[in-house]
């Protein structure tokens, strides 16, 4: 007998959408050779139609379903040949919610208002080039380590990084500290049991360290323990165990993916134009609102909780917290009291101010002022900008200390309107430096792309001299301080010239507006806003202000003397407790003084118990002199309080009677029932 196939020479052809008919070429007919009825061979022939015509019938569609993708797909370059426009608007489509949202919202609004003509304007000129810039700006922070790492499976949500909340970065923080607990594991059974060698420890520290270095984390004391790096005393093996169980642990690695979260979202922001003067300035709106929610917890935190010491004294941990330099007006106090001590040393001293600015390159920023793409921006971060102006600084004074100029003073870190860092400098010199000091200055600010300058380099570098015509130093600085730290103090300035508000020269808004954003901006990139340089420690003189108070308020005479034995530790405590930054400065020593030869150091010890990673921290004991050695040491945080969470009180609160205390007599005032106090005193008295 003879088979044939289950489907004919001529089957219909397929149709596609976008085609008329796909030719497919039909099978060779089989010629089976005679055999006997009952034998195996026979069978197969016989049952093998009905085995494969589902096969082959499943073949058939995917090879119509692909021949339909690829027609539509053919379809779709023509069109977007035809009309660039619709290739844009697919790619902005394809975009995370984050991305596409604000500009499809811009776009829209851009063709009600203004028409098809601007609305297409705006999507060649701004959403084109912007989405280019993110693509870039993706493949950068997607290194080939991080790529690689994230091809585990339980890892791969990481690709998608910028777009995660906090509890899902929690979660994936998990299995990452999971895959390096494996890893460390694997690494360490190459290791002894005992006796293992320190360099030993070391290397497999470093390997664990690389490892995560893969997903873009700086590892715990990584340039601490690296071999190459001289360092000034022995290797620091000690760091090695908090180190390893930092990379261990879930907790430490949910909050560096969410810090690495957070920045690379905001450099996706800056990538499509969204931070600048016209949309918002310094920082995006998302991050400004993620700031305003951690602020509200961090005050909910404070209100809910109180300090307590061992003999039981409570204090509010909200009123302690305002009544310290965390209080942004008692802050900026500070800094004005700081600034006018440095103005009247530099009177008595006879020496110059100097009023600088230092700019980053074009190539560190991301938007123009009009609010379109910078095409000379390079990516780079606002860390980055950062890091260029430390590096800067460094190079400028590794070059003053070797032709011998000295100098001190403030530094204030700035954000331009789209989050790019410049530095304002209020210096004071000897009259005779004041040229060399410009020199130096203007030679390494505009050493990098010199070429795109020319004649003027007032846009990277800037210089004033401080006239008394024209005002203080500190007058020059209050601004500086005021609109990047406490917004109480610009909320009635006013233009003298026009009588309206002042406004910021980088966002077009009132100063006190802006205050918000710079605060925001500064948490977010871990800029250090203002530094005073070339003065004795500041915190010193916190710590002998507080040990003042102590000691007056133990003192049994009312008038004025000599509180401490030594003198000139006497001298200094003085000075500070009025408030006399200049005569503390002095006191010290004067300015451009090691810190080794200060009248008064801060004093550090040990802390009596192990942090969560078995590491034995510091904390300030108190002040002591390294003229009178260890022995001076004078403590000024005699008691330890811990935080605890305060017991809710209602007006009327409810009276109840234990049975076991009943059982004797006792009525006890109870809130909410029977519940186990949160700290060892009781703040509800007994009825």
């Amino acid at each position: 007998m003879t088979w044939e196939p289950f489907y004919s020479k001529t089957r219909p052809l397929p149709m596609t959408l976008y085609s008329e008919e796909i030719p497919i070429p039909a099978p060779r007919s089989l010629n089976p050779a005679p055999c006997h009825i009952f034998s195996p061979l026979m069978w197969e022939r016989e049952q093998l139609p009905a085995i494969l015509e589902p096969r082959i019938e499943a073949y058939w569609q995917r090879q119509v379903a692909q021949a339909n993708h690829l027609a539509h797909l053919d379809h779709i370059k023509r069109k977007w040949q035809a009309d660039p426009e619709l290739a844009i608007q697919a790619d902005l489509r394809r975009q995370p919610k984050f991305i596409q949202q604000p500009l499809q919202q811009r776009l829209d609004y851009l063709r009600r208002e203004g028409g098809e003509a601007r609305a297409k304007t705006f999507l060649l000129e701004v959403i084109k080039p912007v989405l280019h810039r993110l693509e870039t700006v993706r493949k950068k922070q997607r290194t080939e380590d991080y790529q690689r790492v994230t091809y585990y499976p339980a890892l791969r949500v990481l690709l998608d990084l910028p777009t995660l909340m906090q509890k899902e970065v929690k979660n994936v923080a998990a299995r990452v500290a999971g895959h390096m607990e494996l890893f460390f594991c694997a690494c360490a059974e190459v290791l002894p049991d005992d006796n293992t060698d320190p360099d030993k420890i070391l290397r497999l520290y470093q390997r664990v360290a690389a490892e995560a270095k893969r997903f873009s984390i700086t590892p715990p004391h990584w340039h601490s323990l690296r071999e190459h790096i001289q360092h000034r005393g022995k290797m620091p093996y000690h760091l090695i165990p908090g180190a390893l169980a930092r990379l261990c642990c879930a907790d430490w690695w949910a909050r560096k993916l969410w810090r690495l979260r957070c920045e690379w979202r905001e450099e996706q922001y800056r990538a499509i134009c969204l931070v600048h003067k016209q949309a918002s300035a310094y920082v995006s709106y998302d991050a400004l609102t993620r700031k305003r929610e951690q602020d509200r917890r961090a005050r909910e935190f404070i209100r809910s909780h109180e300090l307590v010491n061992e003999d039981g004294v409570t204090l509010d941990m909200e009123k302690v917290v305002n009544a310290s330099t965390s209080n942004p007006h008692l802050r900026h106090l500070e800094m004005m009291t700081t600034a006018r001590g440095l103005e009247n040393l530099a009177e008595q001293r006879g020496d110059y101010a100097m009023f600088y600015t230092l700019t980053c390159p074009s190539r560190y920023h991301a938007t123009l002022s009009c609010g379109k793409p910078n095409p000379k921006w390079a990516t780079h971060t606002v860390r980055e900008s950062s890091d260029y102006l430390v590096a800067l600084f460094a190079g400028v004074r590794k070059k003053m200390n070797k032709m011998g100029l000295r100098w001190y003073g403030v530094r204030v870190a700035e954000p331009h309107h789209d989050g790019t860092v410049h530095w304002h400098l209020l210096c004071f010199m000897a009259r005779k430096d004041r040229v060399a000091i410009t020199a130096v200055l203007r030679e390494f600010a505009i050493r990098s792309d010199r070429e795109e300058l020319g004649k003027n380099i007032k846009p990277r570098f800037d210089v004033k001299p401080v006239l008394k015509s024209k005002g203080t130093p500190t007058s020059y600085l209050a601004k500086y301080i005021s609109k990047n730290m406490d917004s109480t103090v610009l909320k009635n300035a006013i233009d003298k010239a026009t009588g309206e508000p002042l406004l910021s020269i980088e966002t077009g808004k009132p100063l006190n507006e802006s205050v918000e954003h710079a605060v925001a901006w500064a948490s977010l990139h871990r800029v250090r806003q203002f530094q005073f340089f070339g003065i004795p420690s500041r915190q010193t003189y916190r710590e002998l202000r507080l040990l003042a108070g102590q000691l007056q308020r133990k003192s049994t005479s009312k008038k004025s003397g000599q509180l401490l034995d030594d003198k000139p530790m006497d001298e200094v405590l003085a000075a500070a407790d009025a408030g006399c930054m200049a005569t503390y400065i002095v006191k010290q020593g004067g300015v451009f003084i090691p810190r080794k030869e200060h009248t008064v150091r801060t004093a550090y010890i040990e802390c009596e118990a192990p942090n969560a990673y078995g590491e034995q921290g510091v904390k300030i004991y108190g002040v002591w002199s390294p003229r009178l050695g260890i022995t001076s040491r004078i403590c000024t945080h005699v008691d330890t309080w811990k935080k605890v969470r305060k017991v809710k009180c209602d007006k009327q609160p409810t009276h109840c009677v234990n049975e076991t205390a009943g059982d004797v007599g006792l009525g006890v005032v109870l809130q909410d029932g029977f519940i186990v106090p949160w700290t060892r005193g009781n703040n509800c008295p007994l009825a």
